[in-house]
């Protein structure tokens, strides 16, 4: 069992509202970005689908990279 001393509560990382409010403005941009990319790629018709090696299967289950 874990026991949590006063010490152990002051040398953890506190957070600011102002940065949980930007990690979650970035991460509903990011989402955005990539429903944008998977629309792209569903308009794309299925020999053109073929040329670039996917199945409209894969748009939806497809992870994209970072900025």
């Amino acid at each position: 069992m874990a026991v949590l001393t006063p010490n152990m509560l002051r040398n953890q990382h506190e957070i600011s509202l102002g940065e949980v409010i930007s990690h979650q403005i970035a991460a509903v941009k990011e989402w955005f970005a990539n429903e944008r990319a998977r629309a792209e790629l569903a308009a794309l018709d299925d020999f053109e689908l073929q040329d670039l090696g996917i199945t409209r299967y894969d748009i939806r289950h497809m992870k994209f990279p970072r900025k």
